[in-house]
């Protein structure tokens, strides 16, 4: 079964989880645009980040202008994001964006500073100050929902 990894991010931790889940799954192709032709798989696992309380734009615009063709393949969701408290939140906005997901996981995520604005690094900065004020986890990819994700695909080859 050929299977294809949509990850659609800014600093790599959702094409990082991308990896993470082709190796899960026994090996996918990936790719960070959509193919022109979307045809010759038989799953689609897409990923999305999370960036200032929103999926990623991209995403956004694929998921509406692809959402018919969607709507007749197994398609399986992931998001990447640095706030577990509000995973139901972005789980929810992503099941508007493509209500006909077989299964949505919130994988949680990292923080990359390497290919982010210098205003973007400082945010960071702060953000991660105000977890570890709070005493929060600091963000990290969760295996155990990449594994649990590849699980439902394989479920279905």
């Amino acid at each position: 079964m050929k299977t294809l990894i949509l990850a659609f991010g800014n600093t790599g931790v959702t094409r990082k989880a991308a990896e993470r889940l082709a190796e899960l799954l026994g090996g996918a192709d990936i790719a960070e645009k959509p193919p022109k032709d979307l045809g010759g798989y038989d799953h689609y696992v897409i990923g999305t980040n999370v960036r200032f309380g929103k999926l990623n734009k991209r995403f956004r615009k694929f998921a509406k202008k692809k959402r018919a063709f969607l709507e007749e393949l197994p398609v399986y969701l992931y998001v990447v994001g640095v706030e577990i408290e509000r995973s139901e939140k972005y789980i929810e906005l992503a099941r508007r964006a493509i209500p006909s997901a077989r299964e949505i996981r919130y994988v949680w995520g990292e923080l990359n500073t390497e290919d982010v604005s210098s205003f973007e690094r400082f945010f960071i900065k702060c953000y991660i100050d105000g977890r570890n004020d709070d005493h929060l986890p600091k963000p990290r990819l969760l295996d155990k929902e990449l594994r649990a994700l590849s699980e439902s695909v394989k479920e279905n080859f």
